[in-house]
């Protein structure tokens, strides 16, 4: 959780979202962004577009940035994408689906 404070007069800032990149090919990453006034600053409004989803797709190539002329390298990348990392993205894709 991170705390902006705006200026009296201020009414927009610009916030960074740290993105952690991986080495492992996915869909796409999902983050959701949502604004909220703290207990006792009555003096702020947000407007409609207080929340929204941030979509990153993929720049890694599949599978697992394996070198495609090499058909072993592609293999093994292949079979470890499917029987480590589906199963890791199954836990969160249900974690993050589950999570109020």
């Amino acid at each position: 959780d991170e705390t902006i404070t705006l200026a009296a007069g201020e009414d927009k800032r610009q916030i960074q979202v740290p993105l952690n990149d991986n080495p492992y090919w996915n869909v796409e990453a999902l983050m959701n962004l949502r604004l909220q006034i703290l207990d006792g600053e009555e003096h702020c409004k947000l407007g409609d577009l207080y929340q929204t989803r941030i979509i990153i797709l993929n720049d890694d190539t599949f599978p697992m940035n394996a070198d495609p002329s090499n058909e072993m390298a592609m293999l093994k990348s292949f079979l470890v994408h499917n029987f480590i990392q589906v199963s890791t993205e199954a836990k969160w894709g249900l974690f993050y689906n589950l999570y109020p």
